[in-house]
């Protein structure tokens, strides 16, 4: 199985990245391939009248993601949302089936633990028939790193936990994945029926 990590900010430094590092390391241990989701930067601002052509870079990058069996997005949050780098790169996904029935997990690291961005990941990803199936809120996060990686254990086994469920469910039984999505979106108020026949 091949997982794609994508950060919701091009800041290498940043600790959203330094979470998806974690990430990474879990998923390598339970045999699964990743990949890291590149170009974000270099989305032009969604266009809905070009989503049936989209530019080059947004062709690219919506092929990248529909090659991943899963998918992990971290991303910060800004004023009480979601990052607007990651949302515009997620609105030219509309209609484009990139990440349909892709199961996802979603990190925000960030001061308040990035509650508002979980919440509008979740929501987006559900409206495009991806399977948000576990999330993850990390506060104060430079307050557990050092030299711009996470040194705080508790943070660290959280974060390989997450690795954990999102592979199990990627390689499990349909059972499973249904469990885990429903679990999921009825925490952020999503009727799991739009998600029809999870398999």
């Amino acid at each position: 199985m091949h997982i794609g990590l994508l950060a919701g900010s091009v800041r290498p430094d940043s600790s959203n990245q330094a979470a998806l590092r974690i990430v990474e390391a879990a998923i390598v241990t339970t045999g699964h391939s990743t990949t890291w989701i590149t170009g974000l930067e270099q989305l032009p601002a969604f266009d809905a009248a070009q989503v049936d052509n989209p530019p080059a870079s947004v062709g690219g990058f919506q092929e990248q993601l529909r090659r991943q069996d899963g998918l992990v997005i971290a991303a910060p949050e800004y004023a009480a949302g979601l990052a607007g780098s990651t949302k515009n790169a997620l609105d030219w996904l509309v209609g484009a089936a990139s990440i349909y029935k892709t199961p996802v997990a979603v990190i925000s690291a960030g001061t308040t633990g990035g509650e508002h961005a979980i919440r509008q990941l979740v929501l987006t990803l559900s409206w495009q028939g991806a399977w948000p199936m576990t999330t993850l809120g990390i506060a104060f996060p430079q307050t557990k790193m050092e030299h711009g990686e996470f040194v705080d254990t508790s943070t660290i086994d959280e974060l390989t936990g997450l690795a954990q469920r999102l592979t199990s469910v990627v390689g499990g039984s349909a059972d499973g994945r249904r469990d885990a999505l429903v679990q999921t979106v009825q925490a952020f108020g999503v009727d799991p029926q739009r998600f029809g026949d999870i398999t």
